[in-house]
């Protein structure tokens, strides 16, 4: 595992950072994790697909 791979860093970037903290996922929590084998071309993409409108629609019921 390499650093760049640790999702909690990421977000903590994505938090801190001047530019992506006033994203509006990022300022209300609407971030998912993904595999990143469910975002590369391939038959696992259908299913980091279904996993982000799976996200979707818990972050649409949550309104």
């Amino acid at each position: 595992c390499f650093p760049a791979d640790d999702y909690l860093k990421k977000i903590e970037f994505l938090k801190t950072d001047p530019v992506t903290r006033n994203m509006d996922a990022v300022k209300h929590d609407r971030i998912v994790i993904i595999d990143a084998e469910g975002m590369q071309a391939g038959l696992r993409l259908f299913t980091g697909f279904e996993e982000l409108a799976d996200a979707a629609n818990r972050f649409n019921a949550a309104k």
